[in-house]
């Protein structure tokens, strides 16, 4: 295929279909093609629905807390055991991309997974590696004009505190630490 034009470039009429020029060993051949049938087989691709995607968004999304990858593939092989750990990977990455799940990168652990895509702040457990929300009562500005970025182009940042969690002091504090 070499060009996909509307046809009203060509033809002035039927502004929902496209026009479609093939080359072929034989010659030239054009077609038509209705533009809503085009534009929903691409969006099918892109955005297909699997039985798998979806447990990995129910998964995601019945967390109480921010689980890491290995968490939800426990929480899935528990009631479907065929699943494979590259799958839920897999499909992990897909809902991120897609912008339905958001990823934490912590330093020092992997990466965990969030079902609340608005601006927030975490904080993770430095011993038990648990991530958890945090609310921040005054707002953390960070300006571009207060940054030195060496060249960088500062489209957005993520700030993940780090601390120890409720559980671990009371662990702690029971072995006399």
């Amino acid at each position: 295929m070499i060009n996909i034009k509307k046809p009203q470039d060509y033809l002035g009429f039927f502004e929902s279909w496209l026009l479609c020029i093939l080359l072929t060993p034989i010659g030239v051949s054009i077609i038509i093609v209705n533009e809503s049938i085009y534009h929903l087989g691409k969006s099918m691709k892109e955005k297909r629905q699997t039985i798998q995607k979806g447990l990995v968004w129910d998964a995601v999304t019945s967390a109480t807390n921010h689980p890491n990858a290995e968490q939800i593939y426990e929480d899935i092989v528990m009631k479907h055991p065929s699943i494979s750990r590259a799958t839920v990977y897999r499909n992990l990455n897909m809902l991120v991309d897609e912008g339905k799940v958001k990823r934490i990168r912590v330093l020092g652990g992997p990466d965990h997974f969030d079902r609340t895509l608005g601006n927030h702040y975490h904080i993770q457990c430095t011993s038990c590696k648990r991530v958890s929300d945090i609310e921040v009562f005054d707002d953390i500005n960070l300006c571009a004009k207060n940054i030195e970025t060496y060249g960088y182009i500062l489209d957005s940042y993520e700030i993940v505190f780090n601390g120890i969690c409720p559980e671990c002091q009371n662990k702690r504090a029971a072995q006399g630490q």
